[in-house]
């Protein structure tokens, strides 16, 4: 972590606009990690607070993010003071380390008034709307498809001329390439199809003593990598479409739980308030029944004085 960042007012005075862009395909740790979640829960706390954020705290925190930070050791689990957010933020409270600490956390009484006291105040804004505003999701899934399209597009109509030797050869070595691209990742949106174009793959077709070249893109093999391509694109993108339902889906839960923890709050503190009125009225009810006795003893005591004197005038 960077020392001696500088820390500013919240709201934050002079926000970074456009916000520096943090996605989820920033995350430096597989989706079956165990602690996935936790990374999840980095990256949308960045979303909500990205424009209330100086420069310097956007930079902090995609190094907070590359550098696993969110990670919870097992000496930490249960004890947010055993972790390396807690120990920065009581030498420096940047609102970088803070956002990122309470997302993994929540709210911690002792780290909030610390930083209460460095930025006048610890309220977390939602701002995810913003922060689409300058980086918006559909836009992007439509330009990673455009993208791929346009890098996949077959070469212009060229028909050219080859002995049947060497065309053989390029030919063959074309099925191969695509037989190879079509088996590679997903992410490497048709960059080796882009390549490969650079150098025409014809297939041969006799004609007395030459060959008329057809085109790689008459090839039906072509087409169909081409297809399969568009197609794992287009799953990409909707699995990443998925992926954010659920990220906002597990954002209301929480939302939901927090809710219904101040619930039961309340509901403690309605009934704590009744019990202690509840002895209230019991202490008092014992008082006048312990009045009334004393009264009735008195009563008795003088109705006994009083026959004692009739008998003896």
């Amino acid at each position: 972590m960077a020392p001696n960042l500088v820390t500013h007012p919240n709201p934050c005075p002079n926000p970074n606009i456009p916000p520096l862009r943090l996605e989820t395909e920033d995350i430096p740790i597989a989706k079956n990690h165990p602690q996935y979640d936790h990374a999840l829960a980095a990256i949308t706390a960045y979303w909500r607070q990205a424009t209330n954020m100086a420069l310097s705290d956007q930079q902090e925190y995609r190094e907070l993010v590359a550098s696993s930070a969110f990670i919870v050791p097992k000496s930490a689990k249960g004890a947010p003071s055993q972790h390396k957010l807690y120990k920065a933020i009581k030498n420096n409270p940047t609102w970088a380390r803070y956002v990122m600490f309470n997302a993994i956390y929540g709210k911690v009484k002792s780290v909030a008034e610390h930083v209460k006291t460095v930025h006048g105040s610890d309220v977390m804004k939602n701002l995810f709307n913003e922060y689409c505003k300058h980086h918006p999701w559909q836009e992007r899934l439509k330009k990673r498809r455009s993208d791929s399209i346009a890098e996949g597009q077959p070469p212009s109509k060229k028909h050219a001329e080859a002995p049947a030797s060497s065309n053989s050869v390029v030919g063959f070595s074309g099925k191969v390439a695509i037989k190879n691209e079509l088996s590679e990742s997903k992410s490497q949106d048709l960059h080796g199809f882009a390549k490969v174009d650079q150098k025409p793959m014809m297939a041969p077709v006799s004609n007395e003593n030459k060959l008329a070249l057809h085109q790689r893109s008459d090839s039906p093999l072509f087409a169909r990598g081409i297809k399969t391509l568009s197609q794992k694109a287009a799953e990409t993108d909707r699995a990443d479409e998925i992926l954010r339902e659920l990220i906002l889906i597990r954002e209301n839960q929480v939302k939901q739980t927090e809710k219904a923890d101040q619930i039961l709050r309340e509901l403690a503190l309605i009934r704590e308030h009744q019990t202690k009125e509840a002895e209230k009225k019991g202490k008092a009810m014992a008082r006048v029944e312990g009045s009334i006795a004393e009264l009735t003893s008195r009563v008795k005591v003088v109705e006994d004085v009083q026959l004692l004197l009739q008998k003896n005038p």
